[in-house]
């Protein structure tokens, strides 16, 4: 599968957000696909919080065929996310499937949408099954 390096995110309607469809195949490079839907209409879904690291320590991930950058903090934390998913635990009911994680759903590059998203962010986390926090692999 050949990567291009833009943006993975379409257009988002009023009262939508978008979700990380988590791939479990860990062999494979895409790490998910982002699926549109609205906020009240979402599938059960998890939040993610992170530690964002040192500014300037980036990774590239593969979301849909596309290319992005992001912190290696959350890299590394979606890399978890993915192992989580792709095995049977009693820990996580439902299964982790979806998760929304602000730098990854927003698309950062328009300010419109993420002023509009950081209004409804109250409400992303409220609907979260859980809200799971990532304070990194040394903890």
């Amino acid at each position: 599968m050949e990567s291009k390096r833009s943006t993975p995110h379409t257009y988002l309607p009023p009262y939508s957000i978008r979700l990380l469809h988590l791939n479990a195949d860990i062999p494979h490079s895409n790490a998910g696909e982002l699926l549109v839907v609205p906020l009240n209409e979402a599938p059960p879904y998890y939040a993610l919080s992170y530690c964002w690291g040192r500014p300037g320590e980036n990774a590239d991930i593969l979301i849909g065929g596309t290319l992005i950058s992001i912190q290696v903090q959350l890299d590394v934390a979606i890399q978890r996310l993915r192992a989580l998913a792709a095995t049977t635990t009693d820990r996580l009911d439902p299964p982790l499937t979806y998760v929304w994680i602000d730098s990854i759903c927003i698309n950062q590059h328009n300010a419109q949408e993420r002023s509009a998203q950081v209004q409804m962010m109250g409400t992303i986390y409220a609907r979260a099954i859980r809200t799971l926090v990532w304070l990194g692999p040394e903890f």
